[in-house]
């Protein structure tokens, strides 16, 4: 029903107010975006290449107040600014914002993978920023439930060199077990693919170092039906 794309996305999708350029606050050390976004900080663009915001009906027949409705957003760290707009300075609040003005029953949240490669990286840094994150989205989206999607493991010699030192199995080893803890605090369901990933059939469809795109992508077919899963208990 509707597209985003990889800049432009305050107005042309969330419908917020743009900022000036000029306005835009630069992002911290434990903060994103890092590559692209920064490199275009002001056209409030993404680091992510084909992460651009989509919006689904699935019609089925069914009235439209019955339809499932699945909505994707990118936010590709626990503290981004990338998209900035007039109301707020970070995008996990703008996206927050823009979501809390429709009926969102359940929301199916990760960040981590991008977090490894902020000048900050800390476990402790991330722990900070990812309770902010989840108390962002609760704030916002009260009545819905929610579900963590732990990081998935990089395979070292698929990656480009200069991410191998960075975006490292024992960061995001350490960022999940963060994550594991908040949310048992606040009662999240979680799906946790990051062991079985490391088998080797899984490490075999690993397609650049992060994605699992090989035969097919199969690996994400089981993790959407993962996912419904969860949703259904």
């Amino acid at each position: 029903m509707k597209t985003g794309s990889r800049c432009g996305e305050v107005s042309g999708y969330l419908r917020l107010e743009n900022i000036s350029s000029s306005d835009f606050v630069l992002p911290g050390p434990a903060e994103g975006p890092v590559a692209h976004g920064l490199q275009n900080l002001g056209s409030d663009c993404r680091d992510c290449a084909g992460c651009e915001a989509k919006f689904f009906d699935c019609e089925d027949g069914l009235s439209y107040e019955n339809r499932m409705k699945i909505e994707y957003i990118a936010v590709e760290f626990a503290r981004d600014v990338s998209l900035q707009s007039s109301l707020y300075r970070t995008t996990p609040v703008n996206v927050g914002h823009s979501l809390s003005k429709q009926n969102v029953s359940h929301v199916i949240f990760n960040t981590g993978l991008h977090d490894t490669a902020l000048e900050d990286a800390s476990g402790k840094s991330y722990r900070d920023i990812f309770a902010w994150y989840s108390g962002v989205l609760r704030k916002f989206m009260p009545s819905a439930s929610f579900l963590w999607v732990d990081t998935v493991p990089v395979v070292k010699p698929f990656q480009p060199e200069k991410w191998q030192n960075v975006t490292m199995n024992t960061r995001i080893a350490e960022y999940n077990k963060v994550a594991s803890h908040i949310t048992d605090q606040f009662g999240y369901r979680r799906i946790s693919p990051f062991g079985i990933l490391q088998l080797p059939y899984f490490s075999k469809l690993n397609s650049d170092g992060v994605h699992y795109f090989k035969e097919g992508g199969v690996f994400y077919d089981m993790l959407a039906s993962a996912i419904l899963l969860r949703l259904c208990k």
